[in-house]
């Protein structure tokens, strides 16, 4: 099981806004042939695991009992499974090579398993890869999960050794749906499925055989490179707004299954209010966007927006909220956590050092559920599953560390999704720290010794 310890600067104070899921990235070309060691996909089919009784307390957001268990088994090189949430499944990640210090590719087992059974889907087995993260995204609208590496080949005696990127995608069944390889001198970076090459002024989007998909000339208005965002074959490019007597930089929605020109530009879908054309892109869920816009002359005010990811259309929108100062740097704030099964999740617009805490809206329209008083505590939110949302204060969190140097956080409180009061503080048993778009949690026992994680269906 994962080692567990106590840390006292998690993030905390943010805004939790109630989204879906977002996966970041997508692909719409056929995978390409093998260049690399291919990754063997297992077969579907599998035994599903007895379910060891549960006997703690209910858990908010979660039917009483649990419909299955997954093991959690240490790895050969002594070290635990990474899971993650992917689609409908729960993946684990296990390194198979011991780590070598300042190593950070190995080999590793992918096990796929059905959120809902509990039955393995599929095991493949990726050559190499870069441990540090895995990206999960999409694969032309199916959630799937990347692996990225990087390998440098022998020198012929005369000309340095050449260096190859990899990419290795697999969708929520274990298929595997890219196998992409480039030379690592064409600077490209793998956005999942997609490798993009980004700098100032220009940026250029392959799909996975090779061909240039899109090319945009970005004007001299990013500091420094920004890769697109891209999902359900729509990349969302930070470009120079045209006809500004200064610079400045907008939000530009290309369809790459035929780019020759925007679907829409956010200085046309720009909110009453909002005085910057370029929103910060916050979740993406069943085809909408949640956007935040600076307000106003004061760098402290932001709005919230809710729109069509196709059509740019706003759904709703917020009035002005107070954020906090370096809300809008790159590190200012946490990611926050959303679900795609609830109508309502979470999303964090201010940074850990806040006292504001969090409210909740709507994603169909962006309206206000509920809001947090300034006299509590700043909650940060890390899953949202049923009728709940879990998190912690700055004062009590926990990290779960697997697989060497990532780590999950663990709840340590939740609320309710509907009214934003407590409904369980501390979890003494067992708690949730993923779930899936279906609505399945993986739960963490307590008991360290245990071999198993519980799956929990939502109770809505």
């Amino acid at each position: 099981m994962p080692q567990v310890v106590r840390s006292s600067n998690f993030a905390a104070g943010v805004v939790a806004v109630v989204a879906g899921v977002a996966l970041v990235g997508c692909g719409d070309s056929k995978p390409s042939a093998d260049h690399s060691s291919p990754a063997d996909s297992g077969k579907a089919g599998g035994a599903t695991a007895s379910v060891p009784a549960y006997t703690g307390s209910p858990l908010p957001g979660l039917d009483a009992k649990p419909v299955a268990a997954v093991p959690a088994h240490t790895g050969g090189s002594g070290e635990d499974d990474t899971p993650y949430a992917v689609g409908t499944s729960f993946v684990f990640v296990k390194a198979t090579d011991p780590k070598s210090t300042g190593d950070q590719q190995r080999p590793a087992t992918v096990v796929f398993y059905q959120a809902s059974t509990g039955r393995q889907l599929a095991r493949v087995e990726v050559p190499l890869w870069d441990e540090q993260q895995p990206q999960v995204g999409d694969f032309n609208g199916q959630p799937a999960i990347y692996f990225h590496e990087t390998t440098t080949g022998a020198s012929d005696g005369l000309n340095p050794p050449q260096t190859t990127d990899h990419e290795l995608g697999f969708v929520a069944s274990g298929k595997k749906v890219v196998d992409e390889s480039w030379p690592d001198a064409q600077s490209r970076k793998p956005v999942d499925g997609w490798p993009v090459n980004a700098t100032t002024s220009k940026v250029s989007i392959y799909a996975p055989d090779g061909t240039l998909r899109l090319s945009v000339d970005v004007g001299d208005v990013n500091a420094y490179p920004q890769l697109p965002t891209i999902v359900d074959n729509v990349a969302l490019v930070s470009e120079a707004e045209p006809g500004s007597s200064e610079p400045q930089s907008r939000l530009a929605a290309y369809d790459l299954t035929n780019p020759r020109s925007t679907l829409w530009t956010s200085d046309t879908v720009k909110p009453a209010g909002a005085t910057s054309p370029n929103p910060s892109v916050r979740f993406t869920t069943a085809g909408r966007l949640v956007l935040v816009w600076s307000a106003g002359s004061d760098p402290d005010k932001a709005i919230v927006s809710v729109n069509d990811l196709h059509t740019g259309k706003a759904l709703g929108v917020t009035a002005s909220l107070t954020v906090s100062h370096d809300f809008w740097s790159s590190s200012g704030s946490a990611r926050g956590a959303d679900n795609a099964q609830a109508n309502t999740a979470v999303l964090p617009i201010l940074p850990a050092d806040s006292d504001l805490g969090c409210i909740a809206l709507s994603e169909a329209d962006a309206q206000i559920r509920w809001q947090q008083t300034a006299t509590q505590e700043g909650f940060t939110p890390i899953l949202v599953v049923g009728d709940a949302v879990y998190g912690s204060t700055r004062l009590n969190s926990v990290n779960a560390y697997v697989n060497g140097d990532n780590s999950l956080p663990l709840p340590t409180l939740a609320l309710s999704l509907t009214t934003g009061t407590v409904a369980q503080n501390g979890f003494d048993t067992a708690v949730p720290f993923l779930v899936t778009d279906d609505g399945y949690a993986l739960v963490y026992p307590a008991d360290s010794n245990a071999n198993h994680y519980w799956i929990f269906k939502s109770n809505t």
